[in-house]
């Protein structure tokens, strides 16, 4: 089976959400990571609850902590991962632009919203790389 790694700035927003949708279609096995380990955003479980996922089994970790060689695919999805991810595994790489939903402002629901925005554009993506219905 595929191994795919997402990275992101702190392992508690964009890389975790995309391990869980990845990891509902079992098409591969998949982790995730951060150029450092964060606590995972609320939001994000809250975002996934809506469509019956948890969060992902494992806490945050930092990308340092593990073995790129592992995986087939690493899939970054912030600038600063990219930079660390090419820095320790070179150009097998992939990027895919996905906006921080921490930036939004506003009240909870406006939050949630760009949180669900994220949650829905990754999971377009990965149905588009994976193949996945």
């Amino acid at each position: 089976m595929m191994r795919v790694l997402f990275v992101c700035s702190r392992n508690s927003v964009r890389s975790p959400m995309a391990e869980q949708l990845l990891r509902a279609t079992g098409v591969a096995d998949v982790a995730s990571a951060g150029v450092v380990g964060d606590e995972l955003d609320a939001f994000v479980l809250a975002a996934l609850s809506e469509i019956g996922l948890s969060g992902p089994p494992h806490p945050p970790q930092a990308l340092e902590d593990l073995h790129l060689g592992e995986f087939d695919t690493v899939v970054a999805l912030s600038d600063d991962a990219e930079a660390a991810a090419r820095a320790l595994y070179g150009d097998k790489i992939e990027r895919w632009n996905v906006p921080d939903p921490t930036e939004t402002g506003g009240n909870r629901e406006q939050r949630l919203d760009a949180y669900r925005a994220v949650r829905d554009l990754l999971a377009g993506r990965i149905r588009e790389r994976f193949g996945t219905a």
